[in-house]
């Protein structure tokens, strides 16, 4: 009689394994393209990004928690993508205590194209990885 051996939790580790090894690889790659297009002042921003995988959903997040970081990615003001800014000039008082009057900002997209411009490349490297 032939005996029976079952390999279904072994494949299943290994397709996690490979899973997991993919998104870390995407989210790399995608933080890595975020970092070199970010637009820089002080760093803060640059510096801020990080990756995050969900395995339960089978993500990988690259953001950050800077809470001015969509002014920079879509602008702000009369230049605010989509024409959802500000439509006239105001004032603020800057850290020195000046008065400044401006418009907006022009957005500085960085975040987005990092993903969108390497869509193919990330395919690759996440078909590269599930192949193993």
């Amino acid at each position: 009689m032939v005996k029976y051996e079952s390999f279904v939790n072994e494949v299943k580790k290994q397709l996690e394994k490979r899973q997991r090894r993919a998104l870390e690889s995407a989210s790399q790659f995608v933080l890595g393209e975020t970092s070199l297009r970010c637009p820089i002042d002080t760093g803060n921003l640059k510096g801020s990004y990080h990756r995050q995988i969900d395995m339960s959903e089978l993500v990988a997040y690259v953001g950050t928690n800077v809470e001015y970081a969509p002014y920079v990615e879509f602008g702000t003001g009369i230049f605010a993508e989509n024409g959802q800014g500000r439509k006239s000039a105001w004032a603020y008082q800057d850290d020195v205590g000046n008065w400044r009057v401006t418009r907006g900002a022009r957005p500085q997209p960085h975040l987005r194209p990092a993903f969108a411009d390497n869509r193919d490349r990330i395919r690759m490297l996440i078909e590269r990885e599930l192949r193993g």
